[in-house]
């Protein structure tokens, strides 16, 4: 059963005047869009190694890298020459996670598939929830965890919170649509009722 804030919060995304008819949160659509752009930034630099890492002929496209890869091994060329086969893995799923991003924006923008799109972000922000903790707890069930020489301050302000942003955020964005997706079940069902 939604709760009365879920109610309001679908009341309140209907008046403002979406001429999709879409139930997302305004915030939503910026952080779909401009999320989507830094994961695709990140599964290149992944992918693309060592092309992209330091003497790589493309690494002036990922100069920020070594610092994170620093923190996070898996990034670096340790976690390459291992052989470890997570971080390409996770950064192909990265990729199709953003095409369902970006699919989801677009449905979002149509009066006909408006409650489509909602759905698919819900969709692909579960998923990415997911796959940010799956992430951050592989890295802590192995057996030699590829951030465990970082210090306090860099595995911080260089790892957990740049990776919180995947963690919260998707956290926000299922529970605001989950909500209100519910509402509008319920609707549904007591029109057909009626």
């Amino acid at each position: 059963m939604p709760s009365q804030a879920a109610k309001r919060s679908l009341a309140k995304a209907g008046s403002r005047g979406s001429s999709s008819g879409s139930i997302a949160p305004g915030w939503l659509t910026p952080w779909l869009v401009i999320s989507g752009v830094l994961v695709v930034w990140d599964a290149g630099y992944v992918l693309m190694r060592p092309r992209s890492m330091p003497g790589g002929d493309l690494f002036w496209l990922w100069r920020p890298y070594p610092l994170y890869a620093s923190v996070d091994r898996a990034y670096g060329l340790e976690g390459l020459e291992s052989g470890d086969g997570f971080a390409p893995a996770q950064s192909w799923l990265n990729l199709v996670e953003v095409l369902l991003h970006w699919l989801s924006v677009w449905l979002m923008q149509g009066k006909q598939t408006a409650h489509a799109g909602d759905l698919l972000a819900f969709g692909s922000q579960l998923t990415t929830f997911w796959k940010t903790l799956l992430y951050g707890l592989n890295d802590v069930c192995r057996k030699e965890p590829w951030t465990a020489h970082s210090d306090p301050f860099n595995m911080v302000f260089f790892y957990l919170i740049p990776n919180g942003f995947w963690l919260v955020l998707p956290a926000l964005a299922v529970g605001q649509l989950g909500s209100r997706l519910l509402v509008l079940l319920q609707k549904a069902k007591r029109g057909r009722a009626a």
